[in-house]
């Protein structure tokens, strides 16, 4: 059975509405990298993954990655992949 241990949030919005959460993947040496394919980047609804760090029993927020060459609507984010050490992020558009 699972269990509801925490929760995340964005650190940058109040209101956690920008499709936080439309992807996940999760690294076995605690990371975790949640997408947000509707937050800001440095263009309005370009995308944005959130990275989280495991410490003891608590998630805590690590970094922010954006696109390298943000634009709106690019939706950055909606999909993510792991691999080792290796994150494939979607922008669709």
């Amino acid at each position: 059975n699972w269990i509801i241990s925490d929760t995340l949030f964005m650190p940058d919005y109040a209101n956690q509405s920008p499709q936080f959460g439309i992807s996940l993947a999760i690294r076995d040496d605690g990371y975790i990298f949640v997408g947000a394919s509707l937050a800001d980047g440095s263009q309005t609804m370009s995308g944005a993954v959130y990275v989280f760090k495991k410490n003891n029993n608590e998630w805590l927020y690590h970094s922010k990655i954006i696109p390298s060459e943000p634009w709106g609507g690019q939706f950055f984010g909606e999909k993510l992949f792991i691999s080792g050490d290796w994150l494939a992020v979607n922008a669709p558009n």
